[in-house]
């Protein structure tokens, strides 16, 4: 029973790393998507903007891609993890000796 307990708090510690991940991944790529859109901008504004905005620009939507790539990287890691906890735990349940509790039958 303990081995169960330590795979269901390992599965609830992975389960809130994937999300974190995720949430991250998410972040990421609202950073690509806005540094796109600030070089657009700048590009289209030229004249009147300086180079710190088309810097900006660059720095959010590199930042951004590496950020979603690492997370979705670490993401998938951890959701293999948590099915490989997964299947543990229902294999430690399987093992369990099953006995009777009253007679009842089951349907």
């Amino acid at each position: 029973m303990d081995h169960i307990k330590h795979l269901e708090s390992q599965i609830e510690e992975l389960t809130e790393a994937v999300d974190r991940s995720r949430k991250l991944v998410l972040i990421g790529q609202s950073g690509a998507v806005s540094g796109v859109l600030l070089l657009t901008w700048w590009t289209v504004h030229t004249a009147i903007q300086s180079l710190t905005w088309f810097l900006t620009g660059v720095s959010l939507s590199l930042g951004g891609l590496v950020l979603a790539g690492a997370s979705r990287s670490t993401a998938d890691e951890q959701d293999m993890a948590l099915r490989k906890a997964e299947d543990q735990r229902d294999e430690a349940i399987d093992a369990l000796p099953m006995r009777d509790v009253g007679g009842h039958k089951l349907k």
